[in-house]
């Protein structure tokens, strides 16, 4: 493993993989800059020399990774900087410190090193707690596109967030939260292992390659197993087993259902789910709404029929964000699915019967509306495109 000097490095260095001491702590993440304060800091704690598993960026390398940093923060600060209450923008600024965290956690594990138990855990209880504070807005987060250039870390905090609503909707110990918010981050952590360009998906990709990345789940219960004292025997398990299907169709061990783990099953709904709604370079995202009909026409083959069930009923067949019709003419924003009733969940009308924006808008919890022909019904989701432009994260 490369070794640097710490006298001889310059302030704003920066490395393409995480920053070690010689005892294997983490020190800084990959592509983050070490400054004065930094060098300052390591020659006061007598550390004469750091390694990486990388090597040392150019100066011009330098500004190209800050030039992407600075564009990237500038997206996300267009979406939440409009943003007026105060929930919802704490949420998003969380949202974005957290795939930090997770990016920095999930390199130093594929390098071979060890991160204490307690940062991992750490952060899957402020996931859960943050889910408990403020679910609905997560549930809307989870489905806007980020991590366009790298998109895998912030496949992962998807996965975790979506396992922990469906975990917490469940009314799930909290023992079993953690184990499950520690298993949905191992699960792709094993993705690392797999060439950038196979992972981002940027080609057609050969039998050989689908081989390669269909890999992955062995080499994240590789990396669990590694630290086996730090994580319970369901973290492991979860890592292996997020791709197995229910009728045996799925890798890496073709397990059938009954040998599949209950919180692998959450985990591979909501990994398919996430990756169904998310753009990529080779496709469109689907909505929300197509996404949930795929997985019922899934189900037992890929899904249990009880998780499928409950994820429904968390989820509801129109997921958050979802523009619909209603059956009185006007058009509303689907704000908070009602837990075991997915086709009535609570929205917001917003526009009346020929599209023109409500100056007040209503909410409407559809499950009180009851079920006789008189009562409001979702007709069916509606392109945003053909009304009025809204933001949707700003109405939530």
């Amino acid at each position: 493993m490369p070794q640097y000097n710490v006298y001889h490095l310059l302030s704003n260095s920066m490395f393409d993989a995480p920053l070690y001491t010689q005892e294997k702590l983490l020190l800084l993440a990959a592509n983050r800059l070490l400054t004065a304060d930094d060098l300052a800091t390591l020659k006061k704690w007598q550390i004469e020399v750091v390694e990486t598993t990388g090597r040392k960026l150019a100066e011009a390398e330098v500004e190209r990774v800050l030039q992407t940093m600075a564009a990237k923060k500038m997206s996300t600060r267009k979406l939440y900087g409009k943003i007026q209450d105060y929930e919802k923008k704490r949420a998003f600024e969380f949202y974005v410190d957290a795939e930090a965290l997770i990016r920095s956690i999930a390199e130093s594990y594929a390098a071979g090193m060890h991160v204490e138990v307690d940062k991992l855990t750490a952060l899957v209880k402020r996931l859960i707690e943050e889910v408990r504070r403020g679910r609905d807005i997560y549930l809307n987060i989870i489905h806007n596109d980020y991590g366009k250039d790298e998109h895998l870390f912030y496949h992962i905090l998807n996965n975790m967030l979506l396992c922990l609503v469906i975990g917490v909707s469940s009314n799930m110990k909290e023992e079993t939260l953690i184990h499950l918010g520690q298993g949905a981050f191992f699960a792709d952590v094993g993705m690392l292992k797999v060439p950038k360009h196979l992972r981002d998906k940027t080609r057609e990709l050969t039998e050989g390659d689908i081989s390669l990345i269909r890999r992955h789940p062995l080499e994240s219960e590789k990396i669990v197993r590694k630290w086996y004292e730090d994580f319970d025997e369901e973290v492991a398990r979860v890592s292996i087993e997020h791709h197995e299907n229910v009728d045996g169709s799925g890798y890496p061990n073709g397990k059938n259902s009954h040998e599949i783990h209950d919180l692998a099953k959450i985990l591979s709904l909501a990994d398919v789910y996430n990756a169904m709604t998310k753009k990529r370079t080779y496709r469109e995202g689907k909505a929300g709404v197509s996404a949930m009909k795929e997985l019922l026409l899934l189900k037992d083959k890929k899904f249990d029929a009880a998780i499928l069930r409950t994820f429904l009923g968390v989820m509801s067949v129109f997921p958050v964000g979802t523009i619909v019709k209603l059956s009185d003419g006007m058009y509303a924003l689907v704000v908070k699915p009602n837990v075991g009733d997915p086709l009535r969940p609570i929205v917001k009308v917003l526009f009346d019967v020929q599209g023109k924006r409500l100056e007040t808008p209503m909410l409407i919890d559809l499950k009180g509306e009851g079920s006789d022909e008189h009562s409001v019904k979702i007709v069916g989701p509606v392109d945003p495109v053909t009304l009025p432009k809204i933001d949707i994260v700003d109405e939530l």
